[in-house]
């Protein structure tokens, strides 16, 4: 892990090469910036319930469907108007 490493380095027991040790050196809070922006917070609170996410999900995959077939739909139609 991040951690790990840096501690590694720290307590000079890093098997790196000495340019690789420099720059992870230079760049740390670069490192540990995109470690807590990668991390996902598990602890959010959710107001949503999952009955309405589930209801909602399914009336955008209706109306998806729909615009596709009647794209479809038009394309044919024109196909064979020609």
């Amino acid at each position: 892990s991040i951690a790990n490493l840096y501690l590694e380095i720290e307590r000079d027991k890093a098997d790196l090469k000495p340019k690789t040790k420099e720059k992870l050196v230079a760049n740390r809070e670069l490192a540990e910036l995109s470690r807590t922006l990668g991390t996902i917070n598990v602890q959010v609170p959710i107001e949503e319930k999952v009955e309405d996410t589930k209801a909602r999900n399914k009336k955008i995959y209706r109306e998806t469907a729909l615009k596709k077939y009647q794209q479809t739909y038009d394309k044919y139609m024109q196909y064979i108007e020609e």
